[in-house]
């Protein structure tokens, strides 16, 4: 289930590159086999596994393939049940409420009960809720129901604790090197690890 969890986010994460995001800081650019989890030991949730499966329940992948993207150049948005994914997700845990990212909400749920965190967590979520307000998004697809701005949060708010992990990086792994100049680039990591 964390593959399917990680697909989608990092799917979500290539259709919703905002147009001016940095065509290097594509998921398809991030270093093989390092996620957070794997390369920061700081221990955060904000996706927990029962909440993505009831919410990936009610919005299946379509039978049939998406439109192809246009000709014009023009970023698409996210596929309609990858940000439909998100929003339910954020909505359940009332992160994401009337259009807008709950701040309180959203630091209780990453550092559960270690209050330790909450200085970490709570500039991660208001930076990544500015960011949100003031970047261009793309135009969603036809027929589309959902924001994707709970799908860009989910990672933004990962590579900024990420950039945060100080003394909790996993030292001397390549790939958490690469990962670490890919976050300090990019804003966003991919936020479960892999297995």
């Amino acid at each position: 289930m964390k593959r399917i969890i990680i697909a989608v986010i990092t799917i979500a994460m290539v259709f919703a590159m905002p147009p001016d995001m940095d065509p290097a800081c594509a998921p398809f650019n991030l270093p093989r086999n390092a996620t957070f989890s794997d390369c920061c030991q700081i221990k955060i949730q904000m996706i927990p596994s029962d909440v993505f499966q009831k919410c990936a329940a009610q919005f299946p992948k379509p039978a049939s393939p998406p439109p192809p993207p246009p000709q014009d150049g023009k970023p698409m948005g996210p596929p309609p049940m990858i940000a439909c994914i998100a929003e339910c997700v954020l909505k359940d845990l009332k992160m994401f409420v009337d259009g807008k990212v709950d701040v309180n909400a959203a630091v209780t749920q990453l550092i559960g009960s270690d209050s330790s965190l909450k200085s970490t967590a709570e500039a991660a979520v208001n930076y990544c809720v500015n960011k949100t307000t003031t970047m261009t998004t793309p135009p969603p697809p036809p027929g589309a129901t959902c924001s994707p701005i709970p799908m860009i949060m989910i990672g933004c708010v990962y590579g900024q604790i990420y950039k945060n992990c100080g003394s909790q990086l996993v030292p001397n792994k390549p790939e958490c090197t690469q990962l670490s100049d890919f976050a300090k680039k990019c804003d966003w990591v991919p936020p479960m690890k892999k297995e």
